[in-house]
Formats: structure tokens, sequence, C-alpha cells
């Protein structure tokens, strides 16, 4: 019932896509691009784009390809869909304590419907990857739960196959790598073992497309930008200030910006403790490390929002961890139950917010697009966003003008 009521909130949070399903940017600019002019579905399926490997967002394009075009958005609008459940189902499914019980498993739903949750991010199948990265540290956590032996679960096959397809739909994932490394050291469990094979053959997969893609070597990457010191506070906002009040500041009121200030400073408290006393503090080194990773990783350490989903959904699940724990002292698990809550009803306050500037009823219809395109009336279809300053569209092979029989 839980995973129903997870599908139905993801569907009804904008359900004008699923009436009039689009391709969102790279989607069909590349993705379905490249599956329209290449006949071979191997070639399509392994091939690397934009500086990366994301076999999901191949699968996308390849399977949008095989429908006919009007209704071919219906195929990356659904994969899109399950990359999302994704997450959701190892919860609802999960045996790990922090989401043990019914309660915990419907928080921890909620944590991964709301946090982190950028607009541009909701069922895009070029985006899907940061979905992937949650689902990474989802497995993580889930495999932190298994026995340290050599004992076998029913589990551990399914989960290692969605963290294969996490780790070879995008580099974010792979950056999980040492953490199960490390851990499988510590504890010598069977299944972080595999998890860490799994996740260093999707390394290597990764860092072949970095060579081998023309815009994978990128000079401006790993470049520190002129304004250092500015980013380096943005970065730190980002991991004590946005995961529970997002772009919240002092244009809000000075009543806003005394909780957000007040907010903030406690969940840095809370964070410098478990760093010194943990528990969990190999949840806090994962948030920190992908989030920095993938900043310095970006042109210019510009970063985004999109880059900090995971941190995002991982520090809430460390709130209600420690607000379930009983061996904590009861201050700190107030202290992390009001965060917890605060965080929940902001950010799904936000959203209407954050979905304004990624879907726009007045955007371009693509059925409508392919239509007035067949009729000679457009060279290339105006897909989604269409943003005054950046309007995106997408030029289809010729031999599509005609409908196939």
């Amino acid at each position: 019932m839980l995973a129903l009521l997870s599908a139905a909130a993801l569907m009804f949070r904008d359900f004008d896509l699923w009436l009039y399903p689009r391709f969102w940017a790279e989607g069909a600019t590349v993705y379905l691009a490249e599956a329209l002019t290449n006949s071979d579905a191997a070639s399509v399926l392994t091939a690397p784009h934009l500086g990366y490997y994301s076999l999901l967002a191949n699968l996308g394009g390849w399977l949008a390809a095989q429908l006919p075009l009007e209704r071919a958005p219906l195929a990356t609008l659904g994969l899109s869909f399950v990359a999302q459940m994704l997450p959701i189902l190892v919860v609802v499914t999960g045996r790990a304590d922090v989401w043990k019980t019914l309660e915990r498993k419907t928080v921890a739903c909620l944590i991964l419907l709301v946090f982190g949750q950028a607009g541009e991010l909701h069922l895009t199948i070029a985006l899907s990857q940061f979905h992937m990265t949650v689902l990474a540290a989802l497995v993580y956590v889930e495999f932190g739960a298994l026995a340290p032996d050599d004992r076998r679960t029913a589990r551990e096959g399914p989960l290692l196959a969605v963290l294969a397809l996490a780790g070879f739909s995008g580099p974010q994932a792979c950056m999980l790598m040492p953490a199960f490394w490390l851990r499988h050291l510590k504890s010598r469990r069977p299944a972080d073992r595999a998890a860490s094979m799994v996740l260093t053959a999707a390394v290597l997969v990764q860092a072949s497309a970095v060579i081998l893609s023309p815009v994978g070597g990128a000079t401006d990457r790993f470049v520190l930008p002129d304004n250092l010191g500015e980013r380096v506070w943005e970065f730190v906002q980002e991991m004590v200030k946005f995961p529970l009040f997002g772009d919240l500041s002092n244009r809000d009121g000075l009543a806003i910006l005394a909780v957000v200030t007040l907010g903030s400073a406690a969940f840095l408290m809370l964070q410098a403790r478990t760093a010194w006393k943990g528990p969990h503090r190999d949840w806090l080194a994962i948030a920190w490390f992908v989030s920095l990773a993938s900043t310095l990783a970006s042109r210019r350490m510009s970063g985004d929002e999109r880059y900090q989903l995971m941190a995002c959904a991982l520090l809430a699940l460390l709130l209600l961890a420690l607000a379930v724990d009983r061996r904590q002292p009861m201050i700190w698990r107030r202290i992390a139950s009001v965060l917890l809550a605060i965080g929940i009803v902001t950010q799904a306050a936000l959203w209407p917010g954050r979905m304004a500037g990624s879907h726009d009823p007045d955007w371009p219809k693509w059925q409508d697009e392919v239509r007035a395109w067949r009729a000679g009336e457009r060279d290339d279809l105006r897909i989604h966003p269409q943003w005054s300053d950046a309007p995106w569209s997408v030029t289809l092979p010729e031999r599509l003008r005609i409908p196939a029989n």
C-alpha cells in the first residue's frame, strides 16, 4: 500500500505530464536523436554521451524510438517513473533499522518524495542518474543491516542488480564505491564485497567514457573558479541549509530568516556530533564526499541542485535514524525529530515553486509539434524546457515526416 501511495504521489505531482507526455532537454536532443539515427540497438545502448555513460538514458532513448513518434515520450516518461520508484521500493521492502517499521518506512518515503527534489529532476530520463545515486546510497544502508558472515540472502541479488544499473547510469553513483570497499575491509561482509566489485566495474566503464568522449575531458572541469571563497561558502550552505530549508532566505522575512539560521546551526551541530561520536558517520561522509566530488567535477565548480539530491535524502535519513535511536540522548533525538519535521514541511511547501520553472502548461505539446513538423510548418520540434533564454528543440530524420503504416 505504501508503494502504491508513493507512486500516486509521484504521478499526481504533475499529472499533466501523463496527459501530455513530453521530452526534456537531452532526453530528445541526445538520446532519442541517437536512437533514431542508429539502427544498431547494441551501439545505441552502449554509446557514451555528454562525457559519461548512462545505460538508463540510452535505454530510454532506444525504447522511445521503437514507439510511434507521437507517443515516443511515453517511453522516457515511464522509465523515469520506474527510476524514481526504485529507491522507494528499496525502502518499502527493506529491513535496515532506519526503515524497519511501517511508521519509519512512511517517513523515509516522504523523505524520498520531497527532499532535494529540484523540478527538473522530476520524470526526466537524462537526469534520472541522480535518482540512481540515491538508489546506490539506499543499497549501502540496506547492506549495512546484513550479517557480516558468509550467509546469503534472497534480497542480495536484486539489490546488486539495481546497484549495477545505478553505476552504469551515471558517474555520481560510482562515487560510493570507496564506501563499500572500506566497509568490506572492516566487516568482511560478502554483500559489500560484491557491491564493491560491481561499482568498481562501473567506475572502469565511466572512466573509459570520460577518456573516449569528446566532451569528457573539458578543460574547465576540476578548475578552481575566481570566486573560490564564495563557492566554498555556497557549498557549505548546500550541505547545512539547503537540505532542510531550500532557498529560503532573508527575502522571505525576518521570522523565516531566524528559523533558517537557528535550524541550520542546529543541523550543523548535529552533523558535527555525528562526525565525532557516531553512529552513521559513514552516511555523513558519503553525503559530503559525493557532493564535494560532484561539485569539483562540474564545470568551474558551478554545481547545481541536482548534485545535492542524494546528500539531501541521506542527511534526512540520518535525522530519522538519530530520532528513533533510543541509545542517543533525548535532547539530540528531539533536535533531530524537530529538524526532520521542519524539513519535510518546508520541502513540500517549496515544491510548487521548484516545479514552476520546470513545467509550464503553455509550453509546446509534443503531439502538436509532431503534427506541425509533418505538415512542413516547422524544421525542428520544440521540446521542454522552453526557457526564454534557452528554448530547446530537436531535429529529427526526414524519413520520419511520413507516418509509418
